[in-house]
């Protein structure tokens, strides 16, 4: 077989591979988002609201109050802690505390109910409780974040109280391209458009192979009419010559017989 026509038959296989692999990878991105997010679902109603994923929580931060540490939509990766190892500040004043990420039920007081936020605020003081428990005082550390005061947030003024069963844990990581990833997602067009896009590419891929046996099927077909012609032709050349050998064997005999004829004819005179 000619090199160019292995290589023109071996590039639709090769094409077929990559388009299945092609298929397979995103049809396994969508499963495992659908799975991502069904587990989601089931561990937030236990976790007030957040998703969560063994030990592990993700979070966007929405508002400038942790600035520069966190930026807006920077995305934060907590980590469920006994509340007892978390640390404060080395000195007072310090910005190198444990950054937390707690649910507000209590503002004001140990006692007054807050307004029941996701926040993560830094530790800036470690309260001991005359039962064991230990209670945290927590601030951002941007202290001239859009909701502070023009004189600035303080923890005395604006700090956070926050009670060890308040907290869903220390946050250990971040990332700004999976923060704005996030958006992106919480965006009901940009999330259909996602989802449907390797769908479409999977339909489209089992579409081309459906065409391809179809033409496939059809070329099989048509093959045995050529095959039926070749022997139409042979049989033609073949009758021809069984004529011709006819013709030859006629014309053998009558040479013969004339030669006979004229032995017979000599002998008698």
């Amino acid at each position: 077989m000619p090199k160019h026509k292995q290589n023109s038959e071996a590039a639709p296989k090769k094409k077929g591979r990559i388009g299945k692999i092609t298929s397979v990878v995103l049809g396994a991105i969508v499963v495992l988002l659908i799975v991502l997010q069904v587990v989601g679902q089931s561990t937030a109603k236990n976790n007030h609201g957040v998703m969560r994923y063994g030990n592990y929580q993700s979070l966007r931060v929405l508002t400038d109050s942790m600035e520069p540490t966190y930026k807006v939509d920077t995305m934060v990766f907590v980590k469920r802690v006994d509340p007892k190892t978390l640390k404060g500040p080395s000195s007072e004043g310090a910005l190198d505390g444990d950054v937390i990420t707690f649910v507000r039920n209590y503002h004001g007081s140990y006692d007054l109910p807050g307004d029941k936020r996701i926040v993560t605020h830094r530790i800036h003081r470690i309260e001991v409780q005359a039962d064991g428990r230990v209670y945290f005082r927590t601030l951002g550390d941007n202290i001239h974040a859009k909701e502070c005061p023009e004189s600035g947030c303080t923890l005395e003024a604006r700090g956070d109280w926050v009670r060890d069963t308040d907290i869903l844990g220390k946050v250990v990581g971040q990332s700004m391209v999976l923060g704005k990833f996030s958006v992106l997602l919480a965006n009901p067009i940009f999330m259909l458009v996602f989802a449907m896009v390797p769908l479409l590419i999977v339909f489209g891929s089992s579409l081309m192979d459906l065409l391809k046996q179809l033409k496939s099927t059809e070329g099989s077909e048509a093959t045995p009419s050529g095959i039926s012609e070749q022997q139409a032709e042979f049989e033609r050349i073949k009758e021809q010559e069984k004529l011709r050998l006819l013709i030859e064997l006629e014309k053998e005999k009558l040479r013969k017989e004339l030669e006979e004829g004229i032995k017979d004819e000599t002998k008698e005179s």
